[in-house]
């Protein structure tokens, strides 16, 4: 892949949150269980996209995988 991206993991159990603004353009995919994601409920294979400048704000619903995409 000849592309200038950063790609984060994390897992979350319930209640667990994490909190970062976006510099670049981001994609968040949960890839397992269910998260909170900026006030919406992503479930496996849900996805969002995010604008330079905007908030991610994330919080398991359950045990979750979750991949930021930090895309130039």
């Amino acid at each position: 892949m000849n592309q200038d991206v950063n790609l984060h993991a994390g897992l979350f159990d319930a209640g667990e949150q994490a909190a970062t603004p976006t510099v670049r353009h981001a994609w968040l995919h949960v890839a397992r269980g269910a998260a909170e994601v900026n006030g919406q409920r992503l479930s496996a294979g849900d996805a969002a996209a995010f604008e330079p400048g905007e908030p991610i704000d994330v919080t398991g619903i359950e045990a979750s995988e979750v991949l930021l995409f930090d895309l130039a």
